[in-house]
Formats: structure tokens, C-alpha cells, sequence
């Protein structure tokens, strides 16, 4: 006679499968991502036709659009009906705008897996030890991929990708301010952004 002994299911926790989720959608941002580019010679091959882009001029102007075309060192993009060039002297940053569609396809999959472990737990459970929670545990194939998917959406839209970031470097201009019984001084200070 040969004794089987009952191995038990792996406990998924909900924090667990949502750390997961989180994690491989921002891992998997900066395994995707490359070093920005620092001159619009080496950004024409990444760009197409209809890519859509969010471009940062030195004021702090941001100008969200689909890319026309990019010429020796200008860019032209088209934001609805208006089409708008930015020379690379006047460009800050160029980021990719991509949609959430990936980032709600895991979140939508974390949130299957998380149902179908709460619904596993409740069903190994033995019914006079059930809660009550275990009654409507079903609904959780409809409720959790729903929340994934926004939860996915969400995290998936803070993510954006700089394609292009300009080599120069931060500037200090200086302004006299001379006026009626007044002398004075004016610093402006523009610092150059990081990569990401």
C-alpha cells in the first residue's frame, strides 16, 4: 500500500501577481528603450511617417502630433488639421507617445490569473470552511481582469519614451535692469533635461 500525500496549491497573493504586473510593464519600458539620440541625423531612421510624438521646444512648449516628415534638421508634424515644423535648434526633447494597449493586455492577464487563484483557493477550500466572500467568488472572472485592465492602462500611460534629446548644454543669460532709481540684475537659468 502506498501512501499519497496531498500536496498543497502555491498561495498567489494578489500584492504578488500586481508586483509582477507593475514590474514587467516597467522593465520591459526600459529593456524597449534606447539611448536618446542627440541630432536629427540619427533620429530620421527612427521616426515614420504617422508615428506619434510629443515634442518639448527650449521654452517648455509641448506639441503633441503625428510625424509628416523629418528633413535634414527639421521636423514636421501635424496635430489635427495644423501642421507644425520645429527646427532642431528649437527642439528640447522628442518622445515617443505610445498607446496603452499593451500595458492593459498584461493588466487584463494578471487580473485572469488573480480570479482564477481566488477561485481555485475557494473551491479546494472545504464548504463548512468557506467564507462568505466564496459565495460570489465567480464574479471575480469579471471584476479583477476589469481592474487590471485599467490598473495596466494607467501605468502603461505614465510610461513615455524620449527618442531625441538635444546636446545643449543648460544656459545662463544674465539681463541688466536699469529703470528710475533702480539697478539690478536678471538670471535666467535653463537646465538641460536628463534622458528620461
Amino acid at each position: 500500500m502506498t501512501s499519497h500525500s496531498r500536496r498543497a496549491p502555491p498561495v498567489v497573493t494578489a500584492a504578488g501577481l500586481w508586483s509582477v504586473a507593475v514590474m514587467s510593464l516597467l522593465l520591459g519600458s526600459d529593456a524597449a528603450a534606447q539611448t536618446p539620440v542627440r541630432s536629427f541625423a540619427e533620429l530620421q531612421p527612427l521616426l515614420k511617417p504617422g508615428q506619434s510624438v510629443i515634442v518639448t521646444t527650449d521654452q517648455g512648449g509641448k506639441t503633441a502630433g503625428e510625424v509628416v516628415s523629418i528633413l535634414g534638421n527639421q521636423l514636421e508634424i501635424r496635430e489635427g488639421g495644423t501642421r507644425y515644423v520645429f527646427t532642431e535648434d528649437a527642439v528640447r526633447r522628442i518622445q515617443h507617445e505610445d498607446g496603452t494597449w499593451n500595458g492593459s493586455l498584461i493588466g487584463i492577464g494578471v487580473g485572469v490569473l488573480l480570479a482564477r487563484a481566488y477561485v481555485s483557493k475557494c473551491r479546494s477550500t472545504p464548504f463548512s470552511e468557506r467564507d462568505s466572500s466564496c459565495e460570489t467568488a465567480e464574479l471575480s472572472y469579471i471584476a479583477d481582469p476589469l481592474l487590471g485592465w485599467l490598473v495596466g492602462a494607467l501605468v502603461d500611460g505614465l510610461i513615455t519614451k524620449s527618442l531625441y534629446v538635444s546636446p545643449r548644454p543648460s544656459a545662463i543669460a544674465l539681463t541688466p535692469l536699469v529703470g528710475r532709481g533702480r539697478i539690478g540684475l536678471a538670471v535666467t537659468i535653463q537646465f538641460q533635461p536628463g534622458a528620461r
